[in-house]
């Protein structure tokens, strides 16, 4: 993947989660939520940051190597660090 490319699908996936946690807070803040929205709006908003997040890290590590694309290599490392820091919330969360 370009790095432009990978540069406009994080500002994309931020943007829509912006859209989502900020309409959340509002509607939340004008008593104008409806019980069924944040089951909606929260799985969606959190699924678009892990997404922009992803892209994110993996971008960084290829910067970092001086490559001049994105290889499967960076996303699979990405990866790992993402599901450590999920794992890591998790396990802080229960303790």
């Amino acid at each position: 993947m370009k790095y432009s490319t990978a540069r406009r699908l994080t500002i994309m996936f931020a943007s829509i989660a912006a859209i989502f946690i900020t309409s959340y807070f509002y509607l939340d803040a004008k008593d104008r939520m409806i019980p069924i929205l944040p089951v909606i709006i929260k799985p969606v908003a959190v699924g678009t940051l892990l997404a922009a997040c992803f892209i994110l890290m993996a971008n960084i590590m290829a910067t970092r190597k001086n490559e001049d694309r994105i290889t499967n290599q960076n996303f699979r490392g990405a990866f790992i660090v993402l599901i450590c820091l999920i794992a890591f919330r998790v396990i802080t969360h229960f303790v």
